[in-house]
């Protein structure tokens, strides 16, 4: 053991002299218009040792620290949150090593212990009620690499960052006062009476407490005055690649960036013809001088990270996504569909696509990126109960791999105290326009780049204001959400009849007044075949039904024998084989049957799903008897979903607004005929919004 008066008085000797001559910054912060904003913390107690000094070095049978009376320990110690910073490299990454115990003397078994275990990351801590938090990162750690860990503690959330990238958000902010600290000790951990255990061996340079959060140019050491929280910066590799060459100011080799992923990046529904937030980087980047970069945005509604029965996965389409583009960095947020119980992706399946993607971006030359998408508004819960845990996979996937995660799920949560605005969102799982200008405005900044003051990212830039989209009657405080929704693939033979029950319950889908049913197919069948069926199971004289039959489709809503509605298209051809959409909607006391995105019949009285009070089932592709299929479908149902309006507002918006340039928007949603080619919907973004895109008809799926 080395701690002893004398190491003690030679370290707060040097420390002293170190204040003195600037050597460990701790003055005030000041703020450069041409950087990242100031820090958002103090340093409240710290020590360490300059590069190469000896004693920075342990052999797993030392440990240095200090008590109760070392200078600044009163003030951590009643911190209720606030961030832990240590700088370490290790020798060997084998059994448990103690990187830095911080605890109570009059009780060392109450306080908080970082270490090492194997080559993943432990964080436990312990108060008079017990274990308080203990969760461990697999994030393998490479023996002889320079390591930093940043713990972020506050707003009822822990947040390990290694290497300035995230590897562990959780509920749970148990900090120093929680468990009375007094002492900090680093190499070694405190077992009481005497004994010392869990050595570690290598170097420890330093730790820092701070009273807040340490941001993330603070952790890459690019913030000013950043020597007076972090002195010895570590990040990763790409974090500096992306940062100083791609998002170089005026840099003289364009670049080409992809994002990809599911519904949540491709965003041509709840940003309301606003921009999504690859289209917000591609204006932050034309911002930095970048106006030549190319962003191409090849998510697709509905996807995951690998096929499953109803999905289309990134990892089996990543040459068409990605590949093909020459990509200088692919962005890759995904994961919502994954979580999904109805996608039948596990989380080890999860974790081995991720793994292909990143394999796959880096053999095409690429810098791969993890982004999370947002939490679901209210916590996950049915059947993407297990979605957090989705998301943590991502960061320790990417850790395990050195890849940069721009945490969007940590950032909502944590600067939001658990729920991000109602005006982030569009629906439960999707971000808004404003969700999206979050998103952009995260990526920037952690790679140091958001900085309105010098014109990148100007506060509220290029998002709804007073809660309308222009040249629209839609306001986005009363934005249409999606009640209901399936996928389906493989062709109905006649026989087949999807049975979609289980969502009444859940969703509200059969007892609404007012809003959309949709169905979207093809066929070449004449005959009669049900698209969607809301009935009674216990007679044949209660029901609401959309049916293909003679080229048209049909509208039909009974009950207990009366017949309230009665909806024809009459022969329009839609029994060519190409893809059609049929919409039944109710609202302002009329009900409209559109085909394609137009209105082909109309009634004068609203009629909808809540005038078949005692519908208990709910059937795509035929109503299913105890003798058979009635009226099954013959030919594609690829998708059946619910709105909580009538579709009317999404017509006028798509006519009256300039802003919504996509056809997939059109084509998606509203069903409005699009150019097919043989591939999937991709928005190549540069000078214009939308240069060129190329779409085709993927298993849609559940969607988000």
């Amino acid at each position: 053991m080395r701690f002893d008066v004398e190491r003690r008085a030679l370290l707060t000797c040097a420390l002293a002299v170190a204040l003195v001559l600037g050597l460990i910054g701790l003055g005030p912060a000041t703020s450069r218009a041409e950087g990242p904003p100031p820090p958002q913390s103090t340093m409240v107690f710290g020590f360490g040792w300059n590069v190469g000094d000896a004693r920075a070095r342990f052999d797993g049978s030392e440990h240095f620290g200090f008590g109760p009376a070392a200078n600044g320990m009163a003030a951590a110690g009643a911190l209720a949150q606030g961030t832990l910073q240590v700088n370490f490299t290790a020798s060997a990454v084998a059994g448990t090593q103690t990187i830095a115990h911080l605890f109570s003397s009059e009780n060392p078994s109450h306080g908080a212990t970082l270490s090492l275990v194997g080559s993943s990351l432990r964080l436990q801590v312990t108060g008079a009620s017990g274990v308080l938090l203990e969760r461990t990162v697999p994030v393998a750690l490479t023996a002889g690499e320079p390591h930093q860990v940043h713990v972020v503690v506050g707003n009822g959330h822990t947040w390990i960052h290694l290497d300035a990238s995230p590897v562990l958000f959780t509920d749970g902010a148990p900090f120093m006062a929680d468990f009375g600290l007094d002492s900090v000790h680093v190499g070694q951990r405190n077992a009481g009476d005497g004994v010392w255990t869990d050595g570690f061996t290598g170097t420890i340079q330093r730790l820092v407490i701070t009273d807040g959060r340490v941001t993330s140019p603070e952790m890459q050491g690019i913030a000013p005055d950043n020597d007076s929280i972090n002195r010895f910066p570590v990040a990763l590799d790409d974090l500096e690649t992306i940062r100083d060459q791609l998002l170089a100011p005026d840099k003289e080799t364009p670049s080409t960036w992809v994002f990809t992923g599911d519904s949540i990046t491709h965003g041509a529904l709840w940003t309301y013809g606003f921009r999504s937030w690859a289209e917000q980087a591609q204006a932050r980047f034309a911002e930095l001088g970048n106006e030549e970069d190319t962003v191409v945005n090849t998510a697709i509604s509905g996807h995951t990270a690998g096929a499953s029965a109803n999905t289309i996965g990134v990892r089996d389409t990543f040459e068409e996504r990605a590949g093909q583009y020459d990509p200088d960095v692919v962005v890759t947020m995904i994961g919502m569909n994954d979580a999904a119980t109805t996608t039948n992706q596990t989380l080890s399946m999860y974790e081995d696509n991720l793994q292909e993607i990143i394999d796959r971006t880096r053999a095409v030359g690429a810098v791969a990126v993890f982004a999370t998408a947002n939490p679901i508004q209210g916590g996950p819960s049915g059947v993407r109960a297990n979605y957090p845990e989705y998301v943590q996979t991502m960061r320790e996937v990417a850790a395990r791999n050195q890849v940069v995660v721009i945490d969007n799920f940590g950032e909502w949560r944590f600067t939001n105290a658990g729920e991000a605005p109602q005006l982030w969102y569009g629906d439960a799982i999707h971000p808004s326009a404003h969700g999206h200008w979050q998103f952009a405005r995260n990526f920037f900044e952690t790679f140091g780049r958001w900085n309105p003051e010098a014109g990148v990212g100007a506060e509220g830039a290029e998002i709804p204001r007073g809660g309308h989209v222009p040249n629209s009657s839609v306001l986005l405080t009363n934005a249409v959400s999606q009640t209901f929704g399936y996928g389906f693939t493989g062709a109905f033979d006649g026989t087949r009849v999807e049975d979609r029950s289980v969502d009444l319950g859940t969703t509200g889908v059969g007892s609404q007044v007012q809003g959309t049913y949709l169905a979207r197919f093809s066929t070449t069948s004449a005959e009669e075949g049900v698209l969607l069926s809301l009935h009674d199971s216990a007679t044949a004289d209660s029901f609401l039904r959309l049916v293909s039959r003679d080229g048209g489709v049909h509208a039909t809503v009974v009950n207990e024998g009366r017949e309230l509605l009665s909806l024809s298209s009459g022969d329009m051809g839609l029994d060519d084989g190409a893809r059609h959409s049929v919409s039944l909607a109710a609202g302002q006391g009329t009900t409209r049957l559109l085909v394609d995105g137009l209105t082909v019949a109309i009634a004068d009285r609203q009629v909808f799903g809540a005038d078949v009070p005692t519908a208990d089932t709910l059937h795509a592709g035929g109503v299913a008897t105890g003798g058979g299929v009635s009226a099954g479908f013959v030919g594609n149902l690829e998708r059946v979903w619910a709105w909580a309006a009538a579709s009317e507002p999404f017509h006028y918006l798509v006519e009256r607004s300039a802003t919504v340039a996509d056809p997939e928007f059109v084509d998606s949603f509203l069903g409005f005929s699009a150019p097919t080619h043989q591939s999937h919907p991709v928005l190549v973004l540069g000078e214009l919004s939308v240069l060129g895109r190329r779409r085709g008809a993927g298993a849609p799926g559940p969607r988000s």
